[in-house]
């Protein structure tokens, strides 16, 4: 009977994954096209029960108004939400924001522990940011350039054939910059260990040590696991309309 009972049991999660994979396909798929009623459909009941993908797509719906008015604080929430899953491109998303000052108060600090943690999971673009602001350093936020370190992130980022092009060319051309004229030769040789050391890092290994920059009291807060960290607002309720332009309200409408 036991045996019975956990067969039933692993193939109702297998199939129940198995399900939610081909609706964040056709969601995803349906987003491409541009497809907005559609796209919403298939992904808000993975959004509600947190799925980070279609979180991330979400966030981007309202970061730049795809069927939905534009809205940076609510694109910010979404983000962040799938960033605290683990979703690099989310993160990167969360850093934007945060450097920006868009749906939330402008904060470099945040924006580049959030780059970091993107970079540590191997997210390219991040790595290129991470790498450029420890070329330079920024006292403002108490970070001191660190050459060796940049020569890393951006060597890594280089390597990224999926990067924009421009982007990819900056980070070889400044990494061998650092390389070759600014870094001091003693330290060349710690710059190369660090480099052929590197490998990416698994969100559960860092999400505890986290660390989210309080605006309003100025202090550093380090967090608790991603899923103890406040509530986000609830996500969308019905579907947009393609032709009438009608809003996805969030779960705060009445």
């Amino acid at each position: 009977m036991l045996y019975r009972f956990l067969l039933a049991f692993t193939l109702c999660v297998f199939i129940s994954a198995g399900t939610a994979r081909a609706d964040f396909a056709a969601g995803k798929a349906a987003f491409d096209q541009k497809n907005w009623a559609a796209a919403t459909q298939f992904l808000l009941p993975l959004a509600q029960e947190g799925d980070a993908d279609a979180l991330l797509l979400f966030g981007k719906m309202y970061a730049d108004g795809l069927g939905v008015p534009q809205d940076p604080g609510k694109a910010f929430d979404l983000f962040l939400r799938s960033s605290q899953k683990g979703n690099a491109e989310a993160m990167v998303s969360v850093a934007a924001l945060y450097s920006g000052g868009q749906g939330v108060e402008a904060n470099k600090k945040a924006a580049l522990e959030w780059f970091r943690k993107a970079a540590e999971l191997n997210n390219s673009v991040a790595q290129f940011a991470v790498g450029m602001a420890l070329a330079a350093g920024d006292e403002k936020i108490g970070l001191q350039s660190d050459l060796v370190d940049s020569y890393k992130w951006l060597s890594l980022a280089g390597r990224d054939r999926d990067l924009p092009l421009r982007m990819r060319s900056t980070a070889n051309k400044l990494a061998k910059h650092i390389y070759d004229k600014q870094m001091e030769i003693k330290n060349r040789p710690a710059a190369d260990e660090a480099l052929k050391n590197w490998k990416q890092k698994k969100w559960e290994d860092i999400a505890q040590t986290h660390i989210h920059w309080n605006t309003e009291t100025g202090q550093d807060i380090a967090t608790v696991a991603p899923d103890q960290a406040a509530p986000s607002p609830q996500e969308p309720e019905t579907v947009p309309d393609d032709n009438q332009g009608e809003t996805v309200p969030d779960g705060d409408s009445e």
